[in-house]
């Protein structure tokens, strides 16, 4: 049976519980606040916290994908012991991760590793890693749930309510036009 291992990145924000329960792997983006630099990584980031002080820092948090080195190392310690990698990536125009892990395959092994632009953030990401990691567990195709999950990004929507433009503004998320 081919063996295909799904990853993502922190951007999809899957609960630790669903990563393990579908043995999926997230390489984290960073969060760079008060001179710092965070994995956002459930670890070094504590979410809940961050949040709560957010309002406090003297300057707005920016975030950063992980670099191509980062992603090389996941996608060849999965190959050890899978045929193929499926890497679903936040959306090309909102973050560098997507572009950063499709370099990371082309330097490891571009026959064996899928690296998808999901078009999306948040929820609508994570979507689309559990059902590519439903369509491992049920035996499919490696192309089948590639052309799948490539399918689906555009089906999927995610909306939010924004509370102060400023903050997006500030992050270079849009233009103060």
């Amino acid at each position: 049976m081919t063996k295909i291992k799904v990853i993502t990145d922190s951007i999809a924000d899957l609960p630790p519980n669903l990563i393990e329960k579908w043995q999926s792997e997230s390489v984290p983006c960073y969060i760079n606040f008060e001179e710092k630099s965070l994995k956002d990584d459930g670890v070094e980031l504590d979410r809940a916290q961050f949040y709560k002080d957010l309002a406090n820092f003297k300057e707005y948090p920016t975030t950063a994908a992980p670099s191509p080195i980062l992603g090389e190392e996941l996608m060849r310690s999965n190959l050890e012991d899978h045929d193929y990698v499926i890497s679903i990536n936040g959306a090309s125009n909102i973050s560098g991760t997507y572009n950063n892990m499709r370099l990371a395959a082309q330097t490891v092994d571009p026959e064996r590793i899928f690296v998808i632009n999901a078009g999306n953030i948040s929820a609508a990401i994570g979507l689309q890693v559990l059902i590519a990691c439903e369509m491992v567990e049920q035996g499919k195709d490696v192309h089948e749930i590639v052309a799948a999950v490539d399918k689906l990004k555009y089906h999927t929507r995610l909306y939010g309510a924004i509370y102060n433009l400023e903050t997006l503004r500030r992050s270079g998320r849009i233009s103060s036009v």
